[in-house]
């Protein structure tokens, strides 16, 4: 959503890029999403299942 939200928001190719490299952070399905030298870093959700049920492990 991050990348069509930077090209409709933008002029021209080189703009929507320029926004993209310099953007820090952003919310996505998994939450706050930081971009650290272009690598994003996720935070990582562990379930189990007991009895069927999923269950977050802390």
């Amino acid at each position: 959503m991050m990348v069509v939200e930077a090209f409709e928001n933008s002029n021209s190719n080189e703009e929507a890029l320029k926004y993209l490299n310099n953007l820090k952070s952003f919310n996505g399905v998994y939450g706050e999403v930081a971009i650290n030298d272009g690598i994003l870093n996720v935070p990582a959700i562990k379930k189990v299942l007991q009895n069927g049920q999923p269950i977050e492990v802390k």
